[in-house]
């Protein structure tokens, strides 16, 4: 068997399940927006470092894979860059303008939580993949158009 092994890292965009750290942010943030909760944020750990990138560069990159990928190698589909969870909620505040305290709800934390997690995508980017939407675009797209401004193309 031929077999390419992709590898991948955080990734972003609508439709992912509210468990997710992302997805429960911006439920939260939602909530807040309309009135319909206090402006309280609860939160596991904010400190993680993470690699994100959009589900829509990650179809790119397996695309790419199944053309140009060589059987036996493995790839990271990933950004190469890390960001904290909380960079992440204070941009998609910003983005909803949205004002809320943030509390650490001790529920939402993991027994075993990796401080940092990043890749390096330099495998791929050899074959000529390169990211094309944003952090902030799959953000939004998360947010809903209604919360965080247009989805992303």
């Amino acid at each position: 068997m031929e077999v390419i092994l992709a590898r991948p890292f955080n990734h972003l965009g609508s439709g992912q399940d509210p468990t997710f750290v992302v997805p429960s942010f911006a439920a939260q943030i939602r909530a807040i927006a309309l009135g319909t909760v206090d402006p309280v944020l609860r939160t596991g750990n904010l400190d993680a470092i993470r690699d994100f990138s959009h589900v829509k560069d990650v179809v790119d990159a397996y695309r790419l894979l199944l053309a140009k990928g060589e059987p036996g190698q493995a790839y990271n589909v990933c950004s190469g860059e890390g960001r904290t969870i909380r960079s992440l909620l204070e941009e998609m505040l910003r983005l909803a303008n949205v004002q809320a305290t943030i509390e650490l709800d001790p529920a939402r934390l993991r027994p075993s939580d990796i401080p940092s997690l990043v890749g390096s995508a330099d495998k791929l980017r050899a074959l000529g993949w390169a990211p094309k939407l944003s952090v902030a675009d799959a953000l939004r797209d998360v947010l809903g158009p209604r919360v965080g401004g247009a989805p992303s193309h």
